[in-house]
């Protein structure tokens, strides 16, 4: 039988207070390390709610960034930061990357010290357990390329190359090296549709390629499209932990058989663009089907970032996804 966890993918709502120190810092009201010390509080304080909830894969929340793209894009030799759009149908906008040059990552990013920093905090919330796992995050290469303004690369298979290779490598190899041993990767366009399959095997194959040599766990997230309609693209990937959106994936069950193809799965079933709290039964229900299959692993998580709810929604997702996984595996669910 799988082994199970409990798992948090992507953004969590950014807390009001830290948000109101984010604006004071932009206004100039208050300096650089308030500010720094705001991040270590809430940081904290999430890590605390993980660990309550006993969720064993997690992110840092993503607290710093505005979106899936912000602020890498300050961080990228060629980019700049054009106008807002909608990320895909939802009520939710982002900065897109306007490419005006050969992209290429500065020497001076800040995200691997930022993880490293997160990384210090759970250490000391957690006392060094090896219980819990704190996964770094990115944009993918397909998902970047399709969102930005192209007014420089005639090919957008040039693009994604130098991404992969500008870009994703050397901050994966720092975050490797400040102790990153999952990156989860954020790929909702191979489920989303609007690229050609050539594009799409493109990426798996460059991403698996890349991590594979860096000696680094992906986690490749995808989110608000089909997984089933993906699944060729997909199961390129069987060897890392994929995740997919079981919300958007009305008729998983008649493709159960190609699931178990794979090493790892994560599952979103907690709905992140959605108030309702999910009901024992309905999640018990999934679980129950997919820890029958011949996986290794299996990860049940919400289905997307959490930025689209309510933080004291968020909250009791969490705890209930936490609380739920652990009865399952202790038999006390059916």
């Amino acid at each position: 039988m799988a082994r199970i966890y409990a798992a948090v993918v992507g953004s969590f709502p950014r807390p009001r207070g830290l948000a109101r120190l984010v604006g004071r810092f932009n206004s100039g009201k208050i300096d650089y390390e308030k500010l720094e010390l705001g991040y270590e509080k809430y940081t904290q304080r999430l890590f605390k709610l993980f660990i309550s909830a006993s969720i064993e894969y997690f992110t840092d929340g993503m607290l710093r960034w505005d979106d899936v793209f912000n602020p890498l894009i300050g961080y990228v030799d060629g980019l700049r930061v054009d106008g807002l759009y909608r990320f895909y149908e939802n009520n939710f906008f982002f900065r897109a990357p306007q490419v005006v040059g050969r992209i290429k990552l500065v020497g001076n990013c800040p995200i691997p010290d930022w993880y490293g920093n997160s990384k210090r905090i759970l250490n000391e919330v957690a006392g060094n357990s090896k219980s819990y796992v704190l996964k770094a995050v990115l944009p993918g290469p397909l998902t970047f390329a399709l969102n930005s303004v192209n007014e420089y690369y005639s090919d957008i298979v040039d693009l994604i190359n130098d991404y992969v290779y500008n870009v994703l490598q050397p901050l994966v190899k720092e975050l490797k090296h400040r102790g990153a041993e999952v990156v989860e990767v954020h790929e909702p366009e191979l489920t989303y549709g609007r690229a050609d399959s050539r594009l799409k095997f493109y990426d798996v194959e460059l991403l698996s390629k890349l991590f594979t040599e860096l000696g680094v766990r992906l986690w490749l997230q995808t989110y608000f499209g089909d997984a089933c309609s993906a699944l060729n693209y997909l199961l390129y990937l069987a060897r890392h932990i994929v995740g997919v959106d079981l919300i958007a994936s009305k008729d998983y069950s008649r493709y159960l058989n190609y699931f178990s193809e794979f090493n790892s799965l994560a599952i979103g079933i907690y709905n992140s663009r959605s108030t309702l709290v999910e009901r024992k039964r309905s999640v018990g229900w999934y679980i129950s089907r997919f820890a029958k299959l011949h996986v290794n692993e299996i990860f049940v998580a919400n289905n997307a970032p959490m930025d689209f709810l309510p933080e004291i929604i968020a909250v009791r997702k969490v705890r209930k996804l936490g609380r739920f996984v652990k009865s399952f595996k202790a038999g006390g669910v059916k």
